[in-house]
This record gives C-alpha cells, structure tokens and sequence, in this order.
C-alpha cells in the first residue's frame, strides 16, 4: 500500500506537469494536486513499524 501511494504521487506531479507543459494549468488544479501529492508523499513515507505500534497489531 505504501509504494502504491509513492506512484500515485509520482503520478500526480507528472499529470500535473504535462498541464504545465500544454498550458493548461489552472490554479486550483495546482493547489489541489500539490496538497494531494504530499499527502501521499508523507504517508508513503511512513515508517510500517510505527503504524503497526500505532494501530495494534500485525493486519498493517
């Protein structure tokens, strides 16, 4: 799950910069899309021992 979040944001940041290339970029979509990438970013960086401890159990 967490490298499934690692390409997602790889995803987002190359969609979003093919709408920078073609100029088709808005601000929201920006703002939203940032948001979203390093939200993924920072859960894909989580450590999978401290949401284990966390969460109580083996099931993370």
């Amino acid at each position: 799950m967490l490298l499934f979040l690692g390409d997602y944001r790889d995803s987002l940041e190359q969609g979003l910069l093919g709408h920078w290339r073609a100029g088709t970029l808005m601000l929201a979509q920006e703002h939203e899309t940032r948001g979203r990438s390093l939200l993924a970013g920072e859960i894909a960086g989580l450590d999978r021992d401290v949401l284990r401890t966390f969460y109580g159990g083996d099931g993370v």
